[in-house]
């Protein structure tokens, strides 16, 4: 016997469906892009000097709040330099959240 989707979802089973569809279509778009993107295999660990990075006059990175009781071991000069040479291509997504705007 043939069971309609209103005895599952109600009387709106289409809306009802395409409510709980929702997440898994965004997941599977996400995977999706994800494949068919370009790989980034050349960060070599610069997200971690981005995070440090902080041009004369600006204001100190989203960072320095949780390290600002420790000194750097390398001078800021050089790790503004380095970032500003190089360039930054990460794909560290937490460690975007710290970058400094730049």
């Amino acid at each position: 016997q043939r069971v309609s989707p209103s005895h599952f979802f109600g009387k709106d089973g289409a809306s009802e469906s395409a409510r709980l569809a929702t997440p898994f279509l965004w997941y599977k778009s996400i995977l999706e892009q994800t494949l068919s993107a370009e790989p980034i295999l050349h960060c070599h660990g610069l997200h971690e000097w981005a995070m440090q990075y902080q041009p004369e006059g600006a204001d100190p990175p989203p960072s320095a709040k949780y390290q600002a009781h420790m000194q750097l071991r390398v001078p800021r000069d050089t790790i503004n330099e380095a970032v500003e040479r190089r360039g930054i291509s990460c794909t560290h997504v937490d460690a975007l959240r710290f970058f400094a705007p730049a």
